[in-house]
């Protein structure tokens, strides 16, 4: 009903049903442990110039991005220096004014104020100029980043990044608070570190890093601890979810949007705020700023989201390409992921104002946009990010050499299939939808990019109600398979249009979760699919 096409992973026989999912993936039970920080490309280097500055009393700045990588990044490192008594300032760009990316003039103005420092977090790695100007001006410059790197490197004291092509980290899919993260290990120890693994399960979660090998070590141990955080406690609060369980999806679709929206509408140092806080009454109130300004965005880009619409028309071609003088920059980036999910080929939005223009781009898994933006040769100032997401900088009389640029790339990168498939964990009877498997999965957690929650499959269940929730937004199944009967949420599927009736036989695919009701616990199946 939702997909064309269910692919079963091979069945393995490996005991449980956990751990035959596990095993059709790839994975075992034993916990992934961190990997020594000084295995990271320069950490030597960074760890040495920095304590330097710390035992001189050097003003060190620390220079991170508006997005909540980089903020959660940017809390981990001026926390940690400024524990350790250093003189420590920090500086996020204002999206609207310079966007993303280490600039020089931001550079300029740190080294006034005093720095003889400046470390970045979660940007830098293609920085060139700006890093030859810190050299020139006498500020020295740690890069610490996790974005595609480049053939070459900046010239900088040091540049941290897993991602290096001379990297012999054992993981290269670290999220920049999760560099941050390592940097503070690598400084201090692994014990002090994990005080921050809460601000790096954030970002990591937030930026949509694979939840696998050590991202799923520093997420499940920092999501344990994140709702104890004041303010993260006040933005949980104002969606009723203070003092429950934080999960990657708490993340994701609560906490993560609230913090993005201060970046996207006016300064990320609103979000910065609420993280270093240790006053209640302060982050209550900050809490609720962000609360307004998401509001707000929602506002505008429901605004911006039907004029991308029109401008689209069918969605032919092989790329959609739009600019708009009046879109905002903050909001562009949601726009590019709703219309990738809408039309499944690469997006590119760009906003200008004069002569100048800032670009967001998103494509389709098996695509690569550092290929294609290197691939519209001398139409960009430049471009950073990763395969699937990236920001690009143009003049605004280039759009349209840009655009067709751009659409060429695309078609040179190859088409995806029209239909996604299913991915199904495996199959299972009804004997085994019980508390017992659905709370071993949930151990398989925290669920999320790389790592998504287990689906598996029922064959050819019978239909005995079809009952509609909330207004027809939602239906709940009640089912027979094997003489056992079951009840099936199903969060998405409209009475409306449902296509099976009572007495249909059925296959269905589900999550199978732990269920919470006036104290008890049990095992609940949410469809994914049927068919």
């Amino acid at each position: 009903m939702r997909y064309a096409q269910w692919r079963t992973l091979p069945v393995t026989q490996s005991g449980s049903l956990a751990a035959s999912i596990l095993a059709a993936r790839g994975m075992t039970w034993s916990d992934i442990l961190p990997h020594d920080p000084f295995a990271l490309p320069d950490m030597e280097k960074a760890v040495e110039r920095i304590k330097r500055a710390v035992g001189a009393g050097e003003k060190i700045a620390v220079y991170g991005d508006y997005d909540v990588d980089g903020v959660t990044a940017t809390c981990i490192l001026t926390d940690y220096l400024r524990s350790k008594g250093a003189d420590c300032i920090h500086h996020i760009p204002d999206r609207r004014e310079m966007g993303y990316g280490l600039h020089t003039s931001a550079l300029e103005q740190l080294k006034a104020r005093g720095a003889a420092l400046a470390v970045t977090v979660d940007v830098g790695v293609t920085a060139f100029e700006a890093a030859a100007a810190a050299r020139d001006m006498g500020l020295d410059l740690i890069i610490t980043d996790h974005h595609t790197c480049r053939d070459t490197l900046p010239d900088a004291v040091a540049v941290v990044n897993p991602k290096r092509a001379d990297s012999v980290y054992p993981f290269s899919e670290l999220a920049g608070a999760g560099v941050a993260f390592k940097l503070v290990c690598a400084l201090e120890g692994e014990n002090e570190g994990m005080r921050y693994a809460g601000l790096a399960a954030l970002g990591t979660v937030a930026d949509l890093a694979p939840l696998v090998d050590e991202n799923r070590y520093i997420t499940r141990r920092g999501l344990e601890t994140l709702g104890k955080h004041i303010g993260i406690s006040r933005l949980l609060a104002l969606s009723g979810r203070e003092n429950k369980p934080v999960t990657a999806d708490t993340v994701s679709f609560f906490i993560a949007p609230l913090l993005n929206a201060a970046g996207r509408m006016s300064s990320a140092d609103t979000a910065l705020e609420l993280l270093q806080t240790d006053d209640t009454e302060r982050a209550r109130y900050l809490a609720a700023a962000l609360n307004d300004f998401n509001e707000r965005r929602k506002e505008i880009e429901n605004v911006m989201m039907r004029q991308a619409l029109e401008m689209c028309g069918d969605g032919g071609g092989t790329a959609i390409v739009l600019a708009h003088g009046d879109w905002h920059p903050g909001i562009t980036g949601i726009m590019a992921s709703k219309l990738l999910e809408r039309y499944r080929k690469p997006v590119f939005l760009i906003t200008y104002d004069g002569d100048k223009a800032k670009g967001t781009a998103r494509c389709p898994k098996h695509m690569d946009l550092t290929e294609m933006l290197g691939g519209c040769g001398d139409t960009l100032l430049g471009f950073g990010g990763h395969a699937a997401a990236a920001g690009f900088t143009l003049e605004t009389a280039r759009i349209e050499e840009f655009a067709e640029a751009a659409r060429n790339a695309a078609a040179s990168a190859g088409q995806l299939p029209r239909e996604e498939a299913l991915l199904i964990d495996a199959i299972v009877s009804p004997s085994e939808i019980n508390r017992s498997n659905a709370m071993e999965i949930a151990a398989l957690g925290p669920f999320g990019a790389g790592n998504p929650e287990p689906v598996l499959r029922l064959d050819r269940a019978l239909i005995r109600r079809v009952i509609p929730l909330k207004n027809g937004r939602h239906l709940r199944l009640e089912i027979s398979a094997g003489g056992v009967s079951r009840s099936v949420v199903c969060f998405g599927f409209q009475a409306d249009g449902f296509p099976y009736r009572v007495g249909d036989t059925v296959d269905l695919a589900f999550k199978l979760t732990l269920n919470d009701f006036r104290g008890e616990t049990s095992a609940q199946m949410e469809l994914a699919d049927i068919r």
